[in-house]
């Protein structure tokens, strides 16, 4: 049963582990049942908590999605009571900051590797579509299938790792996907594959429902 497996079994786990690495600090991203009960040890041992803002939908209406009004409501106050909260960008600064206009919040840019080496490809030789991420529920794969069946004649490659796939719906477009001529699944690459991938690319397709800012971006600009 999951409530009992929680906790009697997953919570003192967590409280054991944390005691013996005995941190300064807890971080945890993502409004999530498993954020909430992490803050809520980090204060029962009395360790300092920072909260990391992983997507724009953490910070406003749309946290509610993935938790109950109870959770949401100690969400809230695990947020309050935090040592630090890490955000992205301007609009999880501007938004949190009204909500908690005595926190100590800051914003740290995301961290991207740039290889200058790389020289600029015009569009000779750009002969595919990319498209790197996680599967999850979040990345929207339904609609990449909808993109590469609408465009057969070209290619798309598609770049993560297969043997994390968190839902069915995702599950199911991956083997949708095995199928088409057009599509070439890469599996799990490496930041400098990442780099390679991009430069050659027509363009980055992201058809994820929400994102916080997604590192592909950043590093699609330098291509």
């Amino acid at each position: 049963v999951k409530m009992f497996r929680w906790i009697f079994y997953r919570i003192p786990r967590l409280i054991k582990s944390i005691k013996y690495y005995k941190p300064d600090y807890i971080l945890k991203p993502c409004a999530s049942i498993n954020t909430i009960i992490i803050g809520l040890i980090s204060k029962i041992l009395k360790i300092k908590f920072i909260y990391f803002v992983a997507n724009d939908t953490d910070v406003d209406e749309r946290a509610k999605r993935n938790i109950s009004s109870l959770q949401s409501i100690i969400f809230n106050y695990i947020l309050k009571t935090s040592n630090i909260i890490i955000c992205q960008n301007n609009y999880q600064y501007e938004t949190l900051i009204k909500k908690y206009p005595q926190k100590n919040i800051i914003i740290i840019k995301n961290p991207y590797y740039s290889e200058k080496k790389l020289e600029y490809n015009s569009d000779n030789g750009r002969d595919y579509i990319g498209w790197v991420g996680i599967f999850q529920k979040q990345k929207n794969l339904s609609l990449l299938v909808k993109c590469a069946k609408q465009l057969p004649n070209i290619e798309f490659k598609i770049a993560g790792d297969f043997d994390i796939v968190s839902d069915s719906i995702s599950k199911e477009s991956i083997d949708e996907l095995k199928k088409m001529k057009n599509v070439e699944l890469l599996g799990f690459i490496n930041r400098a594959e990442v780099l390679k991938l991009l430069k050659k690319a027509k363009a980055l397709l992201n058809t994820s429902l929400y994102e916080g800012f997604s590192n592909t971006f950043l590093e699609s600009f330098d291509m």
